[in-house]
């Protein structure tokens, strides 16, 4: 088992400093992958909503029924978490477990590129997924 495993985090705090403050970063839980299909389906949905003016009343809720009915698929969930929206999202659920008032938009503005490596290294540890580098070495 890596270092960086879910078993091995799970039993140690993680920790990231966004802003000049410390925050601890919790596991993943079901729940987590449960709100990011959520947003997911709701990204979805949104983005049919964007052309489907052109519709009539009755296309347009067979499509958004459709939509909401259609199963966001392991494969998306994953390809969704590879993507920075997809980080900072999970980022932010496995953050506000220590600060409720932490929003999704305050962790937008509070990381930059160097919490954004660390970001990618403690996602990644955590599905294990990619390894932490060496002190002083950079992720890829």
């Amino acid at each position: 088992m890596t270092e960086n495993s879910l078993d091995q985090a799970a039993g140690k705090a993680l920790e990231i400093e966004l802003g000049g403050k410390v925050y601890k970063v919790s596991a993943f839980t079901i729940g987590d992958f449960v709100a990011l299909r959520d947003r997911m389906r709701t990204k979805r949905i949104e983005a049919f909503k964007i052309g489907a003016d052109v519709l009539d009343a009755q296309e347009r809720l067979r499509g958004l029924m459709e939509l909401a009915q259609r199963p966001i698929s392991q494969e998306d969930a994953e390809a969704e978490l590879e993507t920075t929206d997809g980080m900072l999202f999970m980022l932010w659920r496995m953050l506000r477990r220590g600060d409720k008032e932490l929003t999704f938009e305050a962790v937008q503005d509070l990381l930059d590129i160097a919490a954004m490596q660390q970001l990618m290294a403690i996602v990644g540890g955590l599905t294990g997924e990619i390894e932490n580098p060496p002190e002083g070495e950079e992720t890829p």
